[in-house]
């Protein structure tokens, strides 16, 4: 037989000498939360108990749900009697989060150690409340003052994350009708605003922002700028933006704008920016809306910009290199120690440019400190080509060019010439006997020393090769004509002056070269004539006038002589080859002189050459 334990629903039955205990299922029970409208600041406890009305709390498990009981709503960890709101909770699967706007279930599941099976389950209470946390105010502009910002800047009301209010301005304390949106714009003088939150849906309570103070109105203006933040306009081109930019920077919310080119407004050009694709003058006008009117004391609805010019835009140009006017003016000379210079097609391209050289091509570093429109050519530089890249700016802001010289650059021998040595048919000589000189560092170098690093020669008569070795004995076919030889090898490049070849065994001295007559002027229109001494040396001798920029007869020849003598240039006159010439308008403020080569059986003394001083201008 079958008895209650207690009055609790629980007996025990004897058979055989062994007892079986039995459960109370609490399925009929109840459990009831201490709170059936919970806020985030509650901690809500379940109280459980049987169908007898006896607290069995303490006699049960728990799980504690959201909205509805199932595994996707289950809120992990919660498994006491009592759950603290204050917290966050995981539901589910889901990140950790108050319980904001869920509805609370508890189910309590009976010990069986405490003879209790079955569980129960609580009614739903209402979805849970916060109170506001914060509300905070951002701003357009940038402060001018503690917590006080220039008329014109729009101020935004933000809550937390997920919370929901409305919102309520304030002026000087007096709610402002209708600014009952997130935005505010400081519109008074001086005001002190702030903004008031009202919690909504799941949120209750009221928050208040901090007070901010309106700043004083003034006259609104504009100008044309180079980007949105007002920076300096600087020759501006064609197909740049211009920026029309209010100051202060709020009163843009007020204005409408329309440019101008010269006097004519141009059509549907009415935004804050425009694109000239012409040159020419610009502004822009900016005319206050009825709002705008009421907070900037401009007097007038209107203002304008000063006008600026606005240039074409140039999207290419040239360049080229050469040597500076104080070396010899072929374009491909590149030894060591000479200036050689970029110069951009359009010339009105170098004003602002900048420069930047490099060895061989501009994907290499740039030259250290290389930066001007010239470059003087250095020892590291040999075996490399030059490179220089220019960069416009202005009109030319877009354009770019690259040039690079021909050669590359090689330690200058300049010209080697003959020292002490006269061309004879069947005497052996040999490229020691040319004497160069170098500009390196402003020194002399014998071309023995150079020649060392020489593997190449190449021997020419009347400017056919005739051997590539490094002697050469002229033969009778050499004879009255000119002899040259040119040398190369790791960084060296140059050549010998032409020499004529004279007749095998002739020793009868040298001659001398004279004007004929006595001057002292000379006039364009003059004709003015050479000699030899002794007279028989001009026999197949060999007339050649030349004129110079230099300031002496001496010097000329120097120049044509060496390649260079400082700055001097000397230049053959086309067609000149006789013993006289007339002195024309090409040679006013010039030196002329004749130089006489391959006297018959006679060497050309140390100076095989006369001339004129300084040609007079009629």
């Amino acid at each position: 037989m079958i008895t209650p334990k207690d009055g609790a629903g629980f007996g025990t039955e004897s058979k055989d000498s062994k007892e079986v205990t039995i459960c109370t299922d609490i399925s009929g029970g109840t459990v009831t939360l201490s709170s059936t409208a919970p806020t985030t600041a509650d901690v809500v406890t379940a109280t459980v108990k049987d169908a007898a009305k006896n607290d069995i709390t303490d006699h049960c498990a728990y799980q504690w749900y959201v909205d509805s009981v199932s595994d996707a709503n289950l809120i992990k960890g919660a498994t006491a009697a009592t759950i603290n709101l204050t917290t966050e909770h995981t539901i589910g699967a889901a990140t950790a989060t108050l319980l904001t706007g869920h509805k609370l279930i508890c189910v309590a599941t009976g010990y069986a150690i405490a003879n209790y099976d079955g569980s129960v389950t609580s009614a739903a209470t209402s979805a849970v409340t916060s109170s506001l946390s914060e509300i905070t105010v951002e701003s357009d502009t940038s402060a001018v003052g503690e917590m006080t910002y220039p008329i014109g800047t729009t101020l935004t009301a933000k809550l937390a994350t997920g919370e929901t209010g409305t919102f309520q301005w304030y002026e000087n304390g007096i709610a402002v009708p209708g600014a009952t949106g997130a935005t505010y714009m400081l519109k008074t003088s001086s005001a002190k605003v702030y903004c008031q939150a009202t919690g909504t849906g799941y949120y209750t309570g009221n928050k208040e922002s901090e007070v901010y103070t309106a700043g004083t109105a003034t006259a609104a203006a504009v100008k044309i700028a180079k980007d949105a933040d007002g920076s300096a306009l600087t020759n501006p081109v064609t197909g740049d933006t211009l920026y029309a930019v209010t100051t202060p920077k709020t009163a843009a919310k007020y204005v409408t704008y329309q440019w101008y080119k010269g006097t004519t407004a141009i059509s549907g050009a009415t935004s804050a920016t425009y694109a000239p694709t012409e040159a020419g003058s610009y502004k822009v006008a900016a005319t206050l809306t009825t709002d705008g009117q009421a907070i900037w004391k401009n007097g007038t609805t209107a203002f304008a910009s000063d006008a600026v010019t606005v240039t074409e835009k140039i999207d290419s140009l040239a360049l080229t290199i050469k040597d500076t006017a104080a070396t010899p003016a072929a374009t491909t000379n590149t030894y060591v120690g000479y200036t050689i210079t970029a110069t951009p097609t359009p010339a009105a391209a170098a004003t602002g440019a900048t420069y930047h050289w490099y060895r061989d091509n501009t994907a290499n570093d740039p030259i250290d400190q290389a930066t001007d429109a010239s470059y003087t050519i250095k020892p590291a530089d040999i075996g490399h080509k030059l490179v220089c890249k220019i960069t416009g700016s202005g009109t030319y802001a877009n354009a770019t060019a690259v040039a690079k010289t021909s050669k590359n650059a090689v330690y200058d021998l300049c010209r080697l010439t003959v020292s002490n040595y006269i061309p004879t048919v069947g005497k052996s000589t040999d490229a020691a006997t040319f004497t160069g000189y170098g500009s390196q560092s402003g020194s002399t170098m014998i071309a023995d020393e150079i020649l060392k690093e020489c593997s190449t020669y190449t021997w020419a008569v009347n400017g056919t090769t005739v051997a590539k070795n490094e002697t050469y004995t002229p033969v009778a076919a050499d004879y009255g004509k000119a002899l040259s030889v040119t040398v190369s090898g790791d960084g060296v490049n140059a050549s010998g002056a032409a020499f004529y070849v004279y007749e095998e065994g002739v020793e009868n001295g040298s001659f001398l070269v004279d004007l004929v007559g006595t001057f002292t002027s000379y006039a364009v229109g003059d004709t003015i004539a050479v000699k030899t001494e002794p007279a028989d040396a001009s026999v197949t001798a060999k007339f050649q006038w030349y004129r110079s920029d230099a300031d002496t007869v001496d010097n000329a020849y120097a120049a044509l002589a060496s390649g260079y003598a400082g700055s001097y240039k000397t230049t053959a006159i086309s067609g000149a080859t006789g013993t006289s010439y007339k002195l024309t308008s090409a040679d006013a403020e010039k030196t002329v002189i004749c130089v006489v080569t391959n006297g018959r059986g006679y060497a050309a003394a140390d100076t095989p050459y006369a001339g004129t001083a300084t040609v007079v201008s009629q």
